[in-house]
C-alpha cells in the first residue's frame, strides 16, 4: 500500500493537521499544548474542500465529549452541552422545521415555546432533561443544546447499589454475625453493586452520547439550511 492509499486514524489526522498548520505558519517549535483555534481548523478544512460550517458543527458536537474526573470514575457525565453559531437569522416561519428536526431525533413531541424572539424546546416527563434554544440576533443564529442526566444517573446507581447493599447486609448477618467478617461481606457487596451500576451507566452514557451527537448534527444542520443571509451579504 502506498502512502497516498493509507488510511489514517482520527488521532493521526489530528496530528497531521496540527503539524501542517505549524509548517504553514512557521511555528513548528511551538509547545504541543498550544492547539489550534476553530478559525485555524476551518482554514485548513477549507483548503481540502470541507465547508467551514461543517467544521463548526463538528466542533459543537465535540464539546460534549471531554469527560471530567468524576465522569471517568462513575462511567459517564451527567451533563452535556453544545453551542453553535450560524451566519444569518432563521425566520420565525421556519421554527417548525427546526422543531421537527429535534423531534425526529428525540422521538417525542416535547414542549415548544418562543422565548426572547427565539425558539425553545424541552423534553418532558423524562429522567434526562434536554433543552434546545435557537435564538436569532444581529444577523446570526445561536444554537444551545443542553442535557441534564442527573435523574437517570440516580436511578442507574440507586437500584443495583441498594439491592447489592441489602443483599450484603442480609448475607453478612446470616453467615458472619461477628462485626469484622460481616462488615467485609457488606463492603464486598457494596463494591460489587458499584461496579454493576457503573457498567449500566457506562453503557447508557454511550448510547446517549450517540443520540446527543445526532441531535446536535440535526439541529445545527437545519439551522444552517434555514438561516437567511445577513442583509449586507445580499446582492444589491
Amino acid at each position: 500500500m502506498t502512502e497516498a492509499e493509507r488510511r489514517y486514524s482520527d488521532e493521526e489526522v489530528a496530528l497531521i493537521l496540527r503539524k501542517a498548520a505549524q509548517l504553514d505558519t512557521g511555528s513548528a517549535g511551538s509547545e504541543a499544548g498550544d492547539g489550534l483555534s476553530l478559525t485555524e481548523i476551518e482554514r485548513i478544512a477549507r483548503e481540502v474542500g470541507i465547508a467551514p460550517d461543517v467544521v463548526a458543527r463538528a466542533a459543537a458536537a465535540l464539546q460534549a465529549e471531554a469527560p471530567s474526573t468524576a465522569a471517568k470514575i462513575f462511567g459517564g457525565p451527567t451533563d452535556f452541552a453544545a453551542e453553535h453559531e450560524a451566519r444569518g437569522e432563521v425566520p420565525r416561519e421556519h421554527y417548525g422545521d427546526v422543531v421537527e428536526a429535534i423531534r425526529r431525533v428525540m422521538g417525542k413531541p416535547g414542549q415548544t415555546s418562543e422565548v426572547l424572539d427565539g425558539l425553545e424546546w424541552k423534553s418532558w416527563g423524562d429522567t434526562t432533561q434536554v433543552t434546545v434554544v435557537v435564538r436569532p440576533t444581529a444577523g446570526r443564529t445561536r444554537v444551545q443544546i443542553l442535557a441534564d442526566r442527573g435523574g437517570s444517573a440516580i436511578i442507574a446507581y440507586l437500584v443495583p447499589g441498594v439491592g447489592a447493599l441489602l443483599g450484603g447486609v442480609i448475607t453478612g448477618a446470616i453467615l458472619e454475625p461477628t462485626v469484622g467478617p460481616g462488615l467485609l461481606i457488606i463492603g464486598t457487596a457494596a463494591g460489587a453493586g458499584f461496579l454493576g451500576a457503573r457498567t449500566i451507566w457506562t453503557a447508557a452514557t454511550r448510547r446517549f452520547r450517540r443520540k446527543f451527537a445526532s441531535l446536535v448534527e440535526a439541529v445545527t444542520g437545519e439551522v444552517e439550511r434555514r438561516a437567511a443571509p445577513p442583509k449586507n451579504d445580499l446582492p444589491s
